[in-house]
């Protein structure tokens, strides 16, 4: 049975009566901000500071676009469809289409409207999910403005900023992460998420307090636990979703249906072997990231939209959609022209295809160049003659020089930058942008955190990275850097680390290292799963380095990381509580071990009766002494837990001890959130404020762990 149209509800469309198991889904478009630059409203009712947010080009086309799939697409996650709202804000150039696309049958997308579109989705789902045992599907799809603070993306109705508000319209933003964590609890079967928006202004955000409500609230009984929760991000933190004015959607949207819709003759990214033919969730992540690379391109080489996947918990074999396929016999079969090409093939072709046009120095080429600059003393960072070398021309090289910043991010004193040796890079520029991927060997330290920092000049946003030292060998970091060329001329605007390849390094480097970045390559070019099956295999091999040679707990860190986001708990048993336990200094360690137990329970209450909550909190409390994880999806856990804890910090179940722990970790976590952006790799932080340092970003004292590490 097809959507139908329920007229009586502006966007209403179900297949048969209410609260039926099947896919509920919600689809929002929003391109018709009206009180941010060039909105409809009137003048005295805009936006004094829209932080840069205007008017978008085809979100709402994209939304029609992806509900025009729907009526087409029969089954998705294994149910058949049971009810669609939809909610659109076309701008007058996209109406006509998109009346035609939906029978002109949608609802406004103004923040009270999604509110309450919410708690109807939501209930629609619930009932039918705790009432029978059929398959219930969440399916979600969002396309506009959205912004990321303390690192909680976060979608915006077409409302915000409205003056007419008594906040002036602030409010009127919906917390992603928090609305899907709720969902999860909503006795679904498994749930599909596809956000497409912005995560480029958090200092913009930070401004004018443009922050997501926690829209939904968990079930705290659930009848059912979903074996999927996964989803794609049309980009990573800090970064764009680009979109351009035609008739084609957002480059997301155009990727994400290219993916679902599998065209002829190949028919990629389904799997054609057996009938029906497959759609499998791993296999539409990397089509969807292979598809974005390939269009932004064509319009810009240099910018970036880095897909990102979400899973709690996530599956890549997840069948998102199925295809009949032709009967055995019927001759029109895809065509077997050309084996496909394997998983290392695919991800090598990606990998080399960014750097095409680049600009690569090797570390002899680097060597050559070393100690020919003014200041012969100074690390490879402060080198101006390799870094002449690498941003192509004085006039942004200097800006650089001036405003970067090596620290002991424990003291904030200078460190020896000659402990970060450059052994390769790559760089290029169009136009008014240079792209750098400066690769560092980082000597090793325990306990000791580094914190580089370069800033733009004027009140323009600061960047820094912080990077703990590992322990007995160098480790392999990219330090990507972006400059923009404005009317004073070069700035630093971004900067963000992770693993380098260690191949290319003069320095000796564990194995381990090259596991891990042929992990992080396959997830940027293919999925998640790919990424962490090599991880999989390897895990006991990589324990048991740690524990028979102490060689290299950060790399240990990584490896736990990508196993809870792709799912892998059973790989980890209670290796983070080791890890925690064995490195005092390290705070990622606690943090880690936490949202291990807290992913292991089968309820959704935070209840401190619950062993597995209470040691939970425990390790929580270890941050009064470590401070702050220096792993970026680290600290988005401890950010989330925080708001799992914080009830507890007056609780009488905990001791005045207990309560003051609570207290510091607290104060770490907050104070760091605040100018956190997520990401891969490491931590990083960006901030306009003059005072930007580690002590106003990780706290004034050094914590008891760290210390004892750092001074053994």
């Amino acid at each position: 049975m097809s959507l139908q149209p329920v007229l009586e509800t502006p966007g209403l469309w179900r297949t048969g009566g209410a609260n039926a198991p099947g896919v509920h889904a919600l689809i929002i478009g929003i391109s018709d901000y009206p009180y941010l630059a060039g909105g409809s409203a009137p003048p005295a009712e805009r936006a004094l500071d829209n932080g840069g947010l205007g008017q978008l080009e085809v979100s709402a086309l994209s939304g029609a676009m992806f509900f025009q799939w729907l009526l087409e697409a029969g089954p998705v996650a294994g149910a058949a469809l049971a009810s669609c709202r939809l909610h659109l804000a076309p701008r007058p150039d996209e109406r006509a289409r998109i009346d035609e696309m939906t029978q002109g049958h949608y609802g406004p997308a103004d923040y009270t409207t999604l509110r309450n579109v919410l708690d109807a989705w939501s209930a629609e789902m619930a009932i039918p999910g705790r009432t029978t045992a059929d398959p219930n599907v969440a399916l979600f799809f969002y396309s506009g403005h959205g912004v990321e603070v303390a690192a909680s993306p976060a979608i915006l109705a077409s409302d915000v900023l409205t003056q007419l508000a008594a906040d002036g319209g602030a409010n009127k933003a919906i917390a992603v992460d928090a609305m899907m964590t709720a969902v999860k609890t909503y006795n679904i079967s498994r749930g599909l998420f596809f956000v497409d928006a912005c995560r480029d202004a958090p200092l913009a955000a930070r401004l004018i307090n443009l922050v997501g409500d926690d829209s939904l609230k968990p079930n705290r009984q659930p009848a059912r636990k979903p074996d999927a929760l996964i989803g794609l991000k049309s980009t990573a933190s800090g970064l764009k979703s680009y979109q351009v004015k035609d008739e084609t959607g957002t480059l997301f949207t155009q990727a994400v249906l290219n993916g679902l819709q599998g065209p002829p003759p190949e028919f990629i990214p389904y799997d054609t072997t057996d009938l029906p033919w497959a759609l499998r969730f791993g296999a539409l992540e990397g089509h969807v990231k292979r598809t974005v690379n390939a269009l932004l391109a064509d319009h810009s080489p240099l910018a970036v939209q880095a897909v990102e996947p979400y899973g709690n918990p996530y599956n890549g074999d997840t069948i998102v959609a199925n295809k009949d396929g032709p009967p055995l016999d019927a001759g029109d079969l895809p065509p077997p022209a050309k084996a496909a090409p394997t998983l290392e093939e695919t991800v090598a072709t990606s990998a080399a295809s960014t750097l095409k046009g680049a600009k690569s120095l090797d570390s002899k080429e680097i060597g050559a160049r070393r100690f020919q600059g003014a200041v012969p003393a100074a690390g490879d960072l402060f080198d101006f003659s390799i870094m002449h070398e690498v941003f192509g021309h004085e006039t942004a090289t200097m800006p650089w020089m001036e405003s970067l910043r090596y620290l002991d991010a424990r003291t904030g004193e200078q460190a020896n930058s000659k402990e970060a040796r450059i052994f390769a890079s790559h760089s290029q520029q169009i136009g008014g942008r240079i792209v750098a991927w400066l690769d560092l060997a980082i000597e090793p330290g325990e306990g000791e955190l580094l914190w580089i920092g370069a800033g733009a000049r004027d009140g323009a946003i600061n960047s820094a990275v912080v990077i703990a030292r590992d322990l007995k060998y160098a480790m392999p970091v990219r330090l990507d850097v972006q400059l923009d060329q404005g009317e004073i001329g070069w700035q630093v605007t971004q900067m963000s680390a992770r693993l380098a390849d260690p191949a290319s390094a003069d320095a000796y480097m564990p194995q381990s290292w090259e596991t891990l970045f042929e992990a992080q390559k396959t997830e940027a070019f293919a999925d998640l799963a790919s990424a962490a099956r090599p991880i999989e295999v390897q895990f006991d091999y990589l324990q048991a380095v740690l524990v028979e040679k102490r060689e290299s707990p950060l790399a240990a860190a990584f490896a736990t990381n990508l196993l809870l986001r792709a799912g892998g708990l059973d790989y980890l048993h209670d290796w983070p509580r080791n890890l925690t336990n064995w490195f005092e200094w390290l705070a990622d360690g606690p943090v880690l071990w936490a949202e291990t137990l807290l992913r292991q329970r089968d309820g959704a209450d935070i209840d401190l009766a619950d062993p597995q909550v209470r040691e939970a909190l425990d390790y929580y409390l270890m941050l009064a002494d470590r401070g702050v994880p220096t792993l970026s999806h680290t600290l988005t856990y401890a950010i989330r837990q925080a708001d799992l804890w914080r009830g507890f910090v007056e609780a009488d179940v905990l001791t005045s001890s207990e309560q003051s722990d609570l207290r510091a970790a607290l104060e770490y976590i907050d104070r760091a959130s605040r100018y956190a952006v997520s990401g891969v790799g490491f931590t990083r932080f960006m901030s306009a404020e003059t005072m930007f340092s580690p002590e106003h970003v990780l706290g004034a004292r050094k914590p008891r762990a760290q210390f004892m590490a750092a001074t053994a």
